[in-house]
């Protein structure tokens, strides 16, 4: 690991969590960020995610990356969830149901107001 790089540590990623528990989408930004830091996917990632993803353990994403040669390239990246997320994944879809979201399988997992 490069030494400029700095991860958070437990207290650190606890308090991030429990400070995203007092906003307005406080579900949906507890569970978004939540996943990314079990899983260590990006942003963009997390957000193409669907609601036919949290019922499987292994998940493949199809990325956009850069080659050495600076072309740019389609590759799969394989995400395993966790029994634990799994279960915070089914709350969450629950949560979505009561807000009248749709939780259709092809449906966005996150929804951005």
């Amino acid at each position: 690991m490069s030494p400029n790089i700095k991860c958070l540590t437990p207290q650190e990623e606890e308090s991030f969590l429990d400070i995203l528990k007092n906003r307005k989408d406080a579900e949906r930004a507890y569970m978004l960020y939540h996943l990314m830091l079990i899983t260590g996917l990006r942003l963009s990632e997390a957000l193409s995610l669907n609601v036919e993803h949290t019922s499987r353990v292994k998940v493949e994403l199809k990325v956009k990356g850069w080659t050495k040669k600076g072309e740019k390239k389609d590759r799969y990246k394989a995400v395993y969830f966790p029994k634990a997320l799994q279960k915070h994944l089914k709350d969450y879809i629950r949560v979505k149901a009561k807000k009248t979201e749709s939780f259709a399988p092809e449906a966005p997992l996150f929804v951005s107001r």
